[in-house]
């Protein structure tokens, strides 16, 4: 077993992370590339996993949350100092977060995105552009047959007519367009709402049919955060949860996939609870580290304040992918 090689590195935050990083690794005993990945599966490539301690930029937090959940069992402290560590490691990571500097973006000549693909580099640079800046909001929604007690899958409807004019009043006067999008939960989901500007959005309402696939809704979501057509510099997108009862398939597997998503990280998530027997584990637990706590339905205009319209750019990503370093 042996050590990874530090990156060349200034002195700074991102120094700092990475050799805290570096830290827990050699407590952990060095173990191998192979044998981390083994520990966290197959989610992350070897070449991923170097990468994020070698390479001289920020990983993906889902990645270092996966690294910490490998490494302290085999500190000589055990299990039992994971949550010092997944703190201690995680408030460098937002430190360094902080840092990173948007300038590397390029300011195009014409007006149509360009975007540039590499072998090397998976996910397009989309350069900034008016496209790049929209805010986007998606909202996920339980449209399962549970929804239809106590008219539950009418007052979320309602709820939803009224979202749209406050949606409309909060983009007023701002320089970023708004972009709404829906996905209902029921047996399969499915995009209820595509990409669309929220002034010309036309609620169609929904109806109760089906099991409560929370997990599969995540996923879908995740692929549509990875997307290539997904900017690297955009305002952070929002997720809004409503939901009313019991996930009947393995959210948990949804949810990983959505923190790892490359915008996963840097989500505003809010969630909903529709109805005395809304799963409150769950929801708590899609916010994960944010702020609030699941909540009932607030006002259309306290879900709209939740926007954040100040572009963004990523961290640089390192999303997995073959193997390259074995």
């Amino acid at each position: 077993m042996a050590r990874l090689a530090h990156p060349d590195l200034p002195p700074g935050r991102l120094k700092d992370f990475n050799e805290a990083l570096h830290e827990l690794h050699l407590l952990a005993g060095c173990p191998s590339l192979r044998t981390m990945r083994s520990e966290i599966g197959r989610e992350y490539s070897v070449g991923t996993i170097h990468n994020a301690f070698s390479k001289p930029c920020l990983p993906v937090w889902g990645l270092v949350k996966c690294l910490i959940t490998a490494l302290v069992p085999l500190t000589p402290s055990g299990s039992n100092k994971i949550d010092a560590e997944y703190d201690g490691l995680h408030l460098l990571w937002s430190k360094a977060f902080k840092d990173s500097d948007p300038a590397g973006y390029i300011e195009p000549e014409s007006n149509p995105i360009t975007q540039s693909v590499t072998k090397d580099d998976p996910y397009p640079q989309v350069m900034h552009d008016e496209a790049d800046q929209i805010a986007r909001f998606y909202i996920i929604l339980d449209c399962s047959a549970g929804m239809e007690d106590n008219g539950q899958i009418g007052e979320l409807n309602f709820c939803m007519r009224e979202i749209v004019p406050e949606f409309i009043a909060s983009s007023e006067g701002q320089s970023q367009p708004l972009s709404l999008q829906a996905i209902t939960i029921g047996s399969k989901p499915r995009w209820h709402l595509e990409a669309t500007r929220v002034g010309e959005v036309n609620w169609r309402d929904f109806h109760a049919e089906g099991d409560t696939s929370l997990g599969a809704a995540l996923a879908l979501l995740a692929a549509e955060l990875n997307s290539p057509a997904m900017p690297l510099w955009c305002p952070p997108p929002t997720v809004a949860l409503f939901l009313g009862s019991e996930p009947t398939d393995d959210w948990h597997a949804g949810l990983k996939e959505l923190a790892c998503s490359k915008w996963g990280p840097h989500l505003t998530r809010l969630a909903f609870a529709i109805g005395d027997l809304a799963p409150k584990s769950a929801l708590d637990r899609f916010l994960g580290h944010s702020p609030p706590a699941a909540s009932r339905l607030h006002s259309p205009r306290s879900i709209a304040q939740n926007i954040i319209w100040e572009p963004f750019k990523l961290p640089d990503y390192l999303p997995p992918g073959e193997d390259d370093i074995w």
